[in-house]
């Protein structure tokens, strides 16, 4: 049995201590060749992740710390924070509990991209949608697969889908499938979540009620 000592070492080697030479804005991947960047990084880096976080007005596409080399867990938090306008930095405790408070609030989604030099490449999406989900979560979703739809399955990226309240794993394996069911179940009278706080937008607007769209 380890110690709580070393329980905090195995922790921070897993995920990182919080500290970070990228800022939010340096991490964020606003365009393919972000992904594409991100993606290639796969080759030189064994831990190589990065989340996406959906709202009702954006979706928040973010490597993870250190160049993507974190763990998920700091990646999320930093997101959550900064809807809010927090960019406080966070040790790990801090992070799984801000990771925790609002981690089904939120359709999300993960990516890994990792190996390292002379490996080959391991590649996964884990998608946890929340479902049914409102009309602006779906237009946050569908304007992510209009910008990354192409370059996710030229990668041939491998799906994993997880739905947060029903805790079943969904039979679910590509986007066009994952599309597909997204599109039937999304209910008209589902309002998304929205911090009490407000939100800022910090990654790419769905743009939902310039369209001539208004909320439920």
């Amino acid at each position: 049995m380890t110690n709580s000592f070393d329980d905090y070492t195995l922790e921070t080697d897993a995920y990182g201590d919080g500290g970070d030479d990228f800022s939010f804005g340096d991490s964020l991947i606003n365009s393919q060749y972000d992904f594409v960047r991100y993606y290639q990084n796969a080759t030189k880096y064994s831990e190589n992740g990065a989340t996406v976080v959906f709202t009702g007005k954006q979706f928040v596409f973010l490597k993870n710390g250190n160049d993507g080399q974190q763990g998920h867990v700091f990646s999320f938090a930093r997101t959550y924070l900064a809807l809010q306008g927090d960019h406080s930095e966070l040790g790990f405790t801090d992070a799984c509990r801000v990771e925790s408070n609002n981690d089904k609030k939120y359709m999300t989604m993960t990516f890994e991209a990792e190996g390292g030099p002379g490996h080959e490449i391991y590649k996964s999406i884990r998608f946890y949608p929340r479902i049914p989900l409102s009309p602006q979560e779906y237009a946050s979703f569908e304007l992510f697969c209009s910008i990354y739809g192409d370059v996710i399955k030229k990668c041939q990226f491998p799906f994993f889908v997880y739905d947060k309240v029903s805790k079943e794993t969904l039979d679910i394996y590509d986007l066009d499938t994952l599309c597909e069911f997204l599109r039937n179940n999304i209910d008209e009278k589902a309002v998304p979540y929205e911090n009490p706080k407000g939100e800022r937008i910090v990654g790419v607007s769905n743009d939902y009620v310039n369209k001539g769209k208004t909320t439920p």
